[in-house]
């Protein structure tokens, strides 16, 4: 489902727009959408209310598409994010991703003017907010993807959270080889490999890829549990 927020700036209402590329009202169900309907399920009930009603249809033509979301508390940013972006500011690849903040205010719809400030100049320092802060410097949209609605169902992945795990086991070097001994590969799959299938995915290449669970798991389909002792 992809359901966009449209309308002019404030004044943005929700919607949903189909497979078949109409764009339904609604408003009926929710005033927007925002953390409230999201914590409340409200993205099912949407989807049942456009199987079961089809809400009105919208007019596209000239209507603005608003950034997906009502009133974010919080926009946490990662950066650099990729090799390109981190050898544009010279800087070395980081050891680990680096996390900061914008200012909420900051975000605006996908479409919308980006205008740059007067006397502005474009540099590089350590310093990750405050440049980044101006009004509609975070430009959003057009909808929200689900992490459900991917399509990629990924197996056990070599992060810092399963080498946390395996940290903690009275002989982590043997852990580990019996995790990667019950994988079909012999060896974890990396996260560079599930946000491949993610980057695909999403994609114009896969435009015509629909209605597909991808499978990222190096051949498991499913839990491969440990034998228990003596078996």
């Amino acid at each position: 489902m992809k359901p966009p927020r449209v309308g002019a700036p404030g004044e943005e209402r929700a919607a949903v727009r189909t497979e078949d590329g109409r764009l339904l009202d609604l408003s009926p169900l929710t005033s927007d959408i925002d953390g409230a309907f999201l914590a409340s399920d409200g993205a099912a009930r949407a989807r049942a209310e456009v199987a079961a009603v089809s809400p009105p249809e919208l007019d596209r033509d000239g209507l603005r598409t608003g950034d997906p979301l009502g009133r974010p508390g919080k926009i946490v940013c990662v950066g650099p994010n990729h090799r390109d972006h981190a050898a544009e500011t010279g800087a070395a690849i980081p050891p680990r991703p680096v996390v900061f903040m914008r200012d909420p205010g900051t975000v605006s719809g996908p479409y919308d003017e980006v205008p740059i400030p007067r006397g502005s100049v474009r540099t590089y320092s350590s310093q990750w907010d405050l440049g980044k802060s101006c009004e509609t410097f975070n430009p959003l949209g057009p909808w929200r993807v689900p992490a459900d609605e991917v399509g990629v169902n990924p197996g056990t992945a070599d992060t810092p959270w399963v080498t946390q795990l395996l940290d903690a086991a009275d002989d982590p070097e043997a852990e580990r080889a019996a995790l990667q001994a019950r994988q079909p590969l012999g060896r974890l799959i990396t996260a560079d490999e599930v946000a491949a299938a993610v980057v695909h995915l999403t994609s114009p290449a896969a435009a015509s890829v629909t209605g597909i669970a991808l499978a990222v798991d190096g051949g498991v389909q499913g839990p491969r549990l440990r034998p228990a002792a003596g078996s």
